[in-house]
Order: C-alpha cells, then sequence, then structure tokens
C-alpha cells in the first residue's frame, strides 16, 4: 500500500500502536541504566562521600521515579487504545501517577540547582567546599530534597 495520497503528498497520520511501543520500551531501558548507575555509586565509598555524587544519587533516584511514572502512563495509554473500557479509573490512577512524577521532577530540580552551585563553589573556591558541603550539611540537603517533594 502506498502512503502517498492522490495529490501526491505523503499521508504522515500518527499511529497510536507506535507510540505505545515507544512509551513501554524507552522508560524500562533507561531505568536499567539506572540501575547500573546505583550499582556503581554504592560498590565506591569514597564516592558515596562526595557531595557531587551524593546528590548525582539523589538526582538519579527522582528520575528513575519520572521514568517508572511515565511507564506506567504508557501502559495505561496503551490499555486505553487497545480495549474501550470506562476510563473515569484510568483517569484516577494516571492523576495519582502525575502527583509523583510531579513531585520527583520538583526534587529533580532542586537537586540540579544544588548540583550546579556544588560545581561552582567546586571550581571558583575550592577551599570552601569543605564548609558549604560538609556531611552534616549534605544531609540537611538531602531532608530538605525529600521535604520538596511532600
Amino acid at each position: 500500500m502506498d502512503n502517498t495520497s492522490i495529490s501526491g503528498e505523503i499521508d504522515v497520520r500518527c499511529n497510536p500502536y507506535s507510540i505505545c511501543i515507544t512509551l513501554l520500551t524507552i522508560p524500562p531501558f533507561f531505568l536499567c541504566l539506572h540501575i547500573r548507575f546505583f550499582q556503581v555509586i554504592h560498590a565506591d565509598e569514597t564516592w558515596q562521600k562526595m557531595p557531587a555524587y551524593v546528590l548525582m544519587f539523589n538526582h538519579g533516584v527522582y528520575n528513575a521515579t519520572n521514568l517508572l511514572t511515565m511507564w506506567i502512563s504508557g501502559l495505561i495509554l496503551v490499555i486505553q487504545t487497545l480495549c474501550e473500557c470506562e476510563r473515569t479509573f484510568q483517569i484516577i490512577i494516571l492523576k495519582i501517577v502525575g502527583s509523583f512524577m510531579d513531585a520527583a521532577w520538583y526534587a529533580q530540580e532542586v537537586v540540579d540547582v544544588l548540583l550546579s552551585c556544588e560545581r561552582l563553589i567546586t571550581i571558583t573556591v575550592p577551599h570552601l567546599e569543605e564548609i558549604a558541603f560538609s556531611r552534616r550539611k549534605m544531609k540537611v540537603n538531602v531532608l530538605f530534597e525529600n521535604a520538596a517533594i511532600r
């Protein structure tokens, strides 16, 4: 079958099944990469003590939460596409999943700002890094990030 119309233009209508397949395959792939990243960070104790890696680990957790919620919403989209069932239950699930996605996104933005500040301090005034990002202050930062999502 030819994808051109009578006038010779290419038909570019979107296939919902290709979108569904994309939404169901990409997030699990990146979740597998995140799991490997978590294993690497946890393997070395010196990385667990460095502020940049603590922030990157937290960033990865929030990013993995986003990927998981995107995968769940993609799964719900597949269910909506393949079957004609009542959608009120699916809409409620999407709203709950969306709240987790928003919370993880906001926490991820807080971590981005803190990581940028840590990099700036490390490059410009390295002797202040121990003062600005001490072990105790990193625990406060992590508590602040977790409080930001609640």
